[in-house]
């Protein structure tokens, strides 16, 4: 029991907040398989952005009720990383300090005092103070216990 709550704290929370966002990415190339290379297992990815997680990583179903304040159209995934390391692992992945790929502003990193370790970057128009608008935001913390 001890182990699994353990698990669970050290466990990423990523959520994705979408508000009027269309975005896609092509599928990836398909390769034939060689008998002499192992065939890599595809990363989870979100259906939102083109970011993509470790394996062991789970989207939470929509149907569970959503973080406070985080919209309905959002993505929330449990990663089996640290925060630190998943926070690396996504930095890599984003366009951190320029405007998105489909030319949303960059609007800044923010943490979470009550979260130490906790980041949230976010992309978007004037109103994304209020969540209106064209809006992103990715979210990492950890999980709750």
């Amino acid at each position: 029991m001890r182990e699994e709550r353990t698990k669970k704290i050290r466990a990423a929370l990523v959520a994705l907040l979408p508000v009027a966002v269309a975005c896609s990415h092509a599928p990836p190339a398909s390769v034939p398989p060689s008998a002499s290379v192992p065939t890599p297992v595809p990363r989870p990815h979100s259906q939102v952005i083109h970011v993509m997680f470790p394996a062991g990583s789970t989207l939470q179903p929509s149907d569970i009720p959503s973080l406070p304040g985080v919209p309905a159209n959002a993505e929330t995934w449990i990663v089996p990383l640290a925060v630190a390391d998943e926070i690396a692992d996504l930095r890599v992945q984003l366009p951190i300090g320029v405007p998105f790929d489909d030319g949303r502003p960059w609007c800044g990193e923010h943490s979470f005092p009550a979260r130490p370790g906790s980041i949230q970057w976010s992309w978007g128009t004037p109103q994304a103070e209020t969540l209106r608008g064209d809006f992103l935001a990715v979210s990492v913390m950890a999980g709750a216990a």
